[in-house]
């Protein structure tokens, strides 16, 4: 049997996947010796620190939410990787917000959730490519920083809505895949 690199590449996929499902499930109930602190436990001055902070004014929330989501809203993309920028972004800004806490920010960062999850379809997918092309390119990619940008969201937001649309994006991944080699 003679394997296309579309295939080898799926294989790949649904490898890692499979990977990391049993590394999650083999490491449930182990004891790890680091501690977790949280970015508000530290406050970080003098050069270092005025440097994150200008880091966090001028660059992390100075960008555009709608420019972030608009890629969303069309799906005509074939080969860009503009949804990976969405959930990068997202995930600096939460720990940015945790770090320094504003009411305003935190209306950014909800307004940028609401606006990404409203261009969440029926089945799940949250992206900006044609239907013709998901899974190609880029896509998977891009549909990783969006989970990853909505898990940052929901233990900020500590509610289970975003659990569902990450959730609905892993699903989808998985149904895509699945299908693709059946």
């Amino acid at each position: 049997m003679c394997y296309t690199l579309r295939d080898i590449k799926l294989y790949r996929n649904v490898g890692l996947i499979v990977l990391m499902t049993l590394i999650s499930v083999g490491t449930r109930g182990q004891r790890i010796g680091d501690k977790l602190i949280g970015g508000s436990a530290v406050v970080i001055n003098g050069f270092v620190g005025e440097r994150l902070r200008l880091s966090a004014v001028n660059r992390v929330f100075a960008q555009d939410v709608n420019r972030l989501v608009e890629p969303f809203r069309h799906r005509d993309e074939e080969r860009c990787w503009q949804t990976e920028f969405w959930g990068k972004w997202f995930t600096s800004a939460v720990l940015a917000y945790k770090y320094k806490n504003a009411d305003s920010l935190k209306v950014m960062l909800d307004k940028a959730v609401t606006d990404l999850v409203a261009t969440q379809s029926a089945d799940g997918y949250i992206g900006n490519y044609k239907p013709s092309k998901l899974l190609e390119q880029w896509d998977i990619w891009g549909r990783k920083y969006c989970m990853l940008g909505l898990l940052h969201g929901m233990m900020l937001r500590r509610i289970e809505k975003f659990f569902w649309q990450v959730h609905g994006l892993l699903i989808t991944c998985l149904l895509i895949l699945l299908r693709s080699i059946m």
